[in-house]
């Protein structure tokens, strides 16, 4: 009877002092707490327009293109090279890519068309359109939707570990996979 007597105090000290609190917010303190609750939500809105500004930032500032199809091809044997070597039993490896063509970027463009007719009733239609020039760092440069890569027409890879057919089949396995080509496309060979 006497711990039914405490655990029942203890129950009433538990939800007086949640009423106490409510109490003390929703009579003295509710303007100091709503200031604060409003202050708090400003700061978070602050941040995250902060941190969505600076994210537009870096993705105009990131975005590089390949000029040639030999700084293409380099960028992605450099890729693929990294890749391989870290294969085991792969050892020393170089890689070749052939591809189709050279990478072309495709630029937004205004359309102006206009529609003309003359007294006889014969309606021309002319359209015109130039690249949609954007000013970055005081530099004017044409606005780049994509960029268009070329294909790969084949790979050679030269690998020091290639002897051993497990080690060949993965490496052949990876490349194909990687650059979505056939493995027909794919020559692993033996190196030094």
């Amino acid at each position: 009877m006497v711990n039914n007597v405490v655990a029942c105090d203890n129950d009433n000290r538990k939800k007086e002092s949640k009423f106490n609190i409510l109490k003390l917010i929703s009579k003295k303190n509710f303007k100091i707490v709503f200031l604060v609750g409003i202050a708090i939500l400003c700061g978070i809105f602050v941040i995250a327009i902060g941190a969505k500004e600076q994210e537009n930032v870096e993705v105009v500032s990131s975005n590089t293109y390949y000029r040639t199809t030999l700084e293409y091809c380099q960028q992605l044997e450099n890729k693929l090279t990294s890749v391989l070597s870290s294969i085991k039993g792969a050892g020393n490896i170089s890689v070749m890519i052939s591809v189709d063509g050279s990478p072309e970027l495709v630029y937004a463009e205004d359309v102006d068309k206009k529609v003309s007719s003359n007294a006889s009733g014969t309606t021309t239609t002319s359209n015109s359109s130039s690249p949609i020039i954007i000013n970055i760092d005081g530099n004017s440069n044409a606005l780049v939707l994509t960029e268009n890569l070329p294909k790969v027409k084949g790979v050679i890879v030269v690998s020091s570990g290639a002897s051993d057919i497990g080690v060949k089949l993965d490496i052949l396995n990876a490349v194909s996979t990687l650059l979505d080509i056939s493995t027909e496309k794919v020559s692993v060979l033996k190196g030094i």
